[in-house]
């Protein structure tokens, strides 16, 4: 029986396996900030170690150094994946993250669209709501079409008066969420 075990022929496949569940969580965690200052850390800690001649020490970081750049890859592709998607009549499911603002006949609100056409995705968009029917916290699914302005870089939901708006069920987080809202 070896005294030592030696993976340097596998560590390839770690990294892979690190890129590999670095994509699922950036798929699942859209945090990319968080995942870049991980990257930052590990990156740094890496080459400390391999510096001072910690090399066990140094390949683990590397693991996570491509932990983090797996969930960074997703995420700054998923930020193009929506183009693919604009001025197309689309079924989304969206949640409402911000308070809308009321005007006389429309409300304007930020929020979060969870699935273009049954693809997860985590992004952000400005809805312009002539249907009134929209409230904070809530998930809905409509169909409408994504636009994006050529004198801005923000995306926009239009829905129209007639738009087909159907709201989804909360979830437990949501709901408890909804009732310290509504409670203060």
């Amino acid at each position: 029986m070896p005294k030592h075990l030696n993976f340097k022929p596998l560590f390839n496949l770690f990294i892979f396996i690190s890129f590999f569940f670095g994509i699922i969580c950036g798929k699942y965690f859209g945090y990319f900030w968080l995942f870049f200052i991980f990257f930052i850390i590990s990156l740094f800690l890496a080459f400390l170690f391999y510096k001072v001649r910690r090399f066990l020490l140094s390949d683990i970081f590397i693991l996570f150094l491509f932990f983090s750049l797996g969930a960074n890859w997703y995420l700054s592709n998923s930020l193009f994946f929506i183009d693919k998607f604009l001025n197309k009549r689309l079924n989304l499911v969206l949640k409402v993250t911000s308070y809308p603002k009321n005007y006389p006949y429309k409300n304007t609100f930020l929020a979060q669209i969870k699935s273009i056409e049954s693809f997860k995705t985590n992004l952000k968009i400005n809805v312009i709501d002539y249907t009134k029917k929209l409230n904070y916290l809530n998930s809905y699914r409509v169909e409408t079409k994504i636009i994006k302005p050529k004198t801005s870089s923000h995306y926009l939901i239009f829905l129209s008066k007639d738009a087909k708006v159907s709201q989804l069920n909360l979830s437990l987080g949501d709901k408890i969420s909804l009732n310290i809202n509504n409670h203060l």
